[in-house]
């Protein structure tokens, strides 16, 4: 439970959705879907919003950033899909094995 509650806002930890880990783990994934647009989105105008404010050097250190704060959020989107799986007992659709 720790855990889950360190990867959203600090908020959670006085709030009533860390005695309830199904609805933590949902509010999470919401969360994380909310972050990785923000990034794409941040990654994706980054050349318009801050090419006249930063060298390209910056620039180019900037996306970098950006993009591997994606990578982590991505990571992290999977691993609540396992948690919220494990909660409720089921398998989620990208491990079940494909009938073929």
């Amino acid at each position: 439970m720790p855990w889950l509650l360190d990867q959203g806002p600090p908020d959670l930890r006085t709030g009533v959705l860390r005695t309830l880990p199904l609805a933590l783990v949902r509010y999470l994934c919401h969360y994380m879907d909310s972050c990785l647009a923000a990034t794409r989105t941040a990654y994706g105008q980054a050349r318009v919003e801050l090419g006249p404010l930063l060298t390209p050097a910056e620039l180019v250190s900037a996306q970098q950033s950006i993009q591997a704060q994606g990578a982590r959020f991505l990571q992290l989107q999977r691993e609540l899909v396992l948690v919220e799986a494990a909660l409720t007992k089921s398998i989620p659709a990208s491990a079940q094995p494909i009938n073929g």
